[in-house]
């Protein structure tokens, strides 16, 4: 009688090759690794770990990939999604659903140094798990659409607004926008709303103000589009800035 055959990892005793087994594969059938149904239990577990291990590693370069390219500024990357103000709890929430995609739009109002920028960037860092990001500082911004349209910082300008990918707009009401910046932003604004694409918004002012400080007829189409497509909020307290912390 010939020997059983044996298992290649712990050389218990395994069954041969199926009776029947066309004669076509029985050369690839006796070829294959020889396991015993536990170490080839223990062999998938292994295999769904690397696997799990694999897709954590490409998740995890992906994300910093997103990151670096997503222009948050140096000083505002890895902030923590917290807000010390209980009577801000409201505003916290809806930032934090934000940033783990359960909404598409959000507008953080308020004066100077409430914390708009910080929960703005905290919730950004944490979206950039789900999606590529582009935070955009719109008085930066508008300074490089004014320069002439065969410059490359302005194409980038241009190019950056363009798609329907997450959009931070940061300070909206911080600089004066020319008709051809106002344009800028309607089309980003409004591509993200027709798409259903993420949109994060800070500002000094309340959405109702901040229509008349942009040239007709883009000021009050921008606000219209804000005001249906986002949650919008209007932070109060002291400023971070006087008190310490980051804006």
């Amino acid at each position: 009688m010939s020997e059983p055959r044996r298992c290649e990892t712990c050389g218990d005793p395994v069954a041969g090759r199926p009776e029947g087994t066309p004669r076509w594969l029985r050369a690839a059938v006796d070829r294959a690794p020889l396991l015993c149904d536990d170490c080839a239990d223990l062999a998938w577990r292994e295999h769904e770990t690397e696997r799990a291990e694999e897709d954590a590693y490409g998740h995890a370069r992906r994300l910093e990939a997103r990151r670096v390219a997503s222009g948050v500024p140096e000083l505002l990357r890895g902030l923590e999604l917290t807000d010390p103000d209980p009577a801000r709890a409201h505003v916290l929430k809806a930032a934090k659903v934000w940033a783990i995609g359960g909404s598409s739009g959000l507008v953080l109002g308020g004066d100077v140094g409430v914390g708009k920028t910080h929960m703005a960037a905290a919730a950004a860092w944490q979206r950039m798990h789900r999606e590529r990001l582009k935070w955009l500082s719109v008085p930066v911004l508008f300074a490089h659409l004014a320069l002439s349209f065969d410059n490359r910082i302005h194409e980038a300008a241009v190019e950056a607004l363009a798609g329907t990918g997450a959009l931070v707009l940061d300070d909206l009401d911080k600089a004066k926008a020319s008709e051809y910046g106002a344009q800028q932003i309607f089309t980003a604004v409004d591509q993200r709303v027709t798409a259903g694409g993420a949109l994060l918004v800070t500002t000094n002012l309340r959405l109702s103000q901040l229509a008349a400080r942009w040239p007709e007829p883009f000021g009050d189409a921008i606000v219209d589009r804000l005001a249906s497509y986002c949650q919008s909020f209007h932070l109060e307290g002291q400023s971070r800035r006087r008190l310490g912390g980051t804006a």
